[in-house]
């Protein structure tokens, strides 16, 4: 083989794996370039999730609040039906008036009203009409 002929398969070789390497630093470029975007926008879902995440431990805070005093106000309304009830239970009359507005809503007559609550026609009658429905 002639030195010439070494030389232009060397040229050759040396132009084959330039053209290689440059086409492959071209992609790892581009790779590169690829990494670099998927890392923003990796940061900007990690914070995206962090506040989130704080805004879902205000909600479970402020649910937590409210509960505790839905929880209270329940407690405040059966003490004060039950001093109501213990109220009415004490003042005779009106144990006679509750018990009159039941028999009223349970369909009962005036007759029936009259006779069991042991009042007056008229009283009767008044209760009759405010509860009546």
């Amino acid at each position: 083989m002639s030195f010439s002929l070494i030389l232009s398969i060397l040229s050759l070789g040396i132009v084959v794996c330039l053209g290689v390497s440059f086409a492959i630093y071209k992609q790892n470029r581009h790779l590169l370039k690829s990494i670099q975007l998927h890392e923003e926008k990796w940061m900007d879902l990690s914070v995206k999730f962090n506040t989130l995440k704080e805004d879902i431990h205000e909600v479970r805070s402020g649910s937590f609040g409210i509960s505790k005093r839905v929880k209270e106000l329940s407690e405040e309304v059966i003490a004060l039906q039950s001093a109501h009830q213990l109220l009415s239970e004490q003042d005779p009359q009106s144990r006679f008036y509750n018990k009159a507005a039941k028999l009223i809503t349970d369909g009962a007559s005036l007759s029936d009203i009259i006779q069991e609550c042991e009042m007056p026609t008229a009283e009767a009658e008044l209760l009759f009409n405010l509860h009546k429905k």
